[in-house]
């Protein structure tokens, strides 16, 4: 396996990541869901690795 720094708009990722966040949400109560979509992944402060 080979981790290396991504970002979450990588065309390999952001449908597992969108499909995700959506399954999250649909099965959580409003408030309370804290999966990070792909703009909150792509801010500056965050590293986003893919294995």
């Amino acid at each position: 396996m080979q981790v290396r720094r991504d970002t979450p708009t990588n065309p390999a990722v952001a449908p597992l990541l969108a499909a995700h966040v959506a399954e999250q949400r649909a099965g959580t109560p409003p408030g309370f869901s804290f999966a990070l979509d792909g703009a909150a992944l792509s801010a500056p402060e965050v590293t986003f690795f893919t294995a």
